[in-house]
């Protein structure tokens, strides 16, 4: 598109009455000047039109937000992926594979070989990439899983992805974290970080939120941050926890669901879940239906939400109060429901534009949350897929939280903000 806008200025600009258009015959003259003028009007008004309706496409076309699945080993279970809702896998780069995943439309996210160490594979990883970069399935590069867990020092991350980008890759290089603080020390080397926080049963869900906090203050406002959501049970795994933790078991739908809205109060620009299937002797989700119809019914609710996930976070003065005082912080010491205000600037039948309250309980404990609406003239609040509608009292809007629920209010009209209230303190957090 660049090159054809480049060209065509080009020829605009050639084309010029030049001095010697004066020695021509009386009559020649003018038509040379109507000629020229009318290939200039020509040109400048395709300009226009070309660019006009490539920004007009720009616009209309939804952003990819990935929705993925780690461990997919098998191109046939393909069509189950797509029925389900998932546009990303975690798979090969083969031929085989990218042009399966693109008949399905699906993306792919592949390693190259093992670019760092002392036995790095670059003969074999600038051969994948002038082969596969350009393929349209492929969505990014894996360069390296959790380095801070194998002690591989950033240096090392940093050399993997300039081969990466010297052998011509164009499209985003990757690094997955398992410590959202990591990204302090790894965070500025790959183009997209992936944190990958699995903390059930062995910690509260709160770390999950809390680990991608880290990871997203580490990473700055410009550095994009995907998660990967835990759908696996750690007994498959004893060797890397250890022992004396207890019994191991995969995470409930509320809590996958409570992770997934964690991630997107972080800011997470794709959600993946771990894992589909990790081979013979470890934890393959079609033997375990419960999980997998749990993050199928997920799947489907962001879809549907999609919007949500994709809407601009909005700075608002939240004032907030917990009933049950004694538990209004979680185990990760933050505030036990976390909210935020979201912008919908393109809806769907679902969501509808507009700005919406999203708000997470974090605990597995019972909350009674309330909150002061942003905008004013807000006399009522819808619940968001609930068939219910919240009600202020002296402008404070109350509800109450199952353990790991979450609630979306809204859509709102973006009326005046509210003066300040200080009927009722606010706590902190």
């Amino acid at each position: 598109m660049t090159q054809l806008i480049w060209s065509l200025l080009k020829t605009v600009s050639s084309c010029r009455v030049r001095e010697k258009a004066i020695l021509c015959r009386p009559g020649e003259l003018t038509g040379r000047i109507f000629k020229r003028g009318f290939t200039r009007f020509l040109l400048v008004s395709t300009l226009y039109f070309v660019f006009s309706t490539y920004l007009a496409q720009a616009a209309s076309k939804d952003p990819f937000y990935p929705i993925g699945l780690c461990g997919a080993r098998d191109t046939n279970a393909f069509p189950v992926f797509q029925a389900a809702g998932f546009n990303l896998v975690l798979g090969n780069a083969t031929q085989e594979f990218l042009d399966t995943a693109a008949r399905y439309q699906i993306k792919v996210w592949a390693g190259a070989g093992r670019a760092y160490g002392t036995n790095v594979q670059a003969r074999a990883i600038q051969k994948k990439i002038r082969q596969f970069d350009k393929h349209p399935a492929l969505w990014a590069w894996f360069l390296v899983d959790e380095p801070e867990m194998h002690l591989i020092p950033p240096a090392e991350v940093l050399n993997a992805h300039r081969l990466y980008k010297s052998a011509g890759a164009k499209k985003p290089t990757t690094v997955v974290l398992f410590k959202g603080d990591a990204a302090h020390d790894y965070g500025d080397i790959a183009d997209i970080t992936v944190c990958d926080r699995y903390p059930i049963p062995w910690l509260p869900v709160a770390d999950f939120g809390k680990h991608l906090k880290m990871a997203r203050l580490a990473l700055g406002k410009n550095k994009p941050m995907v998660a990967i959501v835990q759908a696996f049970d750690w007994s498959y795994y004893p060797h890397l926890l250890g022992p004396g933790l207890g019994p191991m078991r995969p995470p409930t739908y509320d809590e996958i669901r409570c992770m997934v809205y964690l991630a997107l109060i972080e800011r997470a620009k794709g959600i993946l879940f771990y894992s589909y299937d990790d081979g013979p002797g470890k934890w393959r989700m079609p033997e375990h239906p419960e999980t997998w119809d749990s993050v199928c019914k997920i799947v489907a609710e962001i879809n549907q939400r999609l919007p949500l996930f994709t809407a601009d976070h909005v700075w608002w003065p939240k004032r907030h109060w917990f009933d049950y005082t004694g538990r209004r912080y979680n185990a990760a010491l933050e505030a036990s429901v976390q909210s935020v205000l979201l912008k919908v600037k393109r809806g769907n039948s679902v969501v509808p534009p507009g700005h919406y309250i999203l708000a997470v309980n974090t605990t597995d404990q019972e909350q009674i949350y309330s909150f002061v609406p942003p905008f004013e003239r807000v006399v009522k609040l819808q619940v968001h897929a609930e068939n219910r509608i919240l009600v202020p009292k002296n402008n404070w809007l109350s509800d109450t939280f199952k353990p790991f629920e979450v609630h979306v209010y809204g859509p709102m009209e973006p009326g005046d903000r509210r003066p300040e209230d200080r009927r009722r303190r606010t706590q902190d957090n």
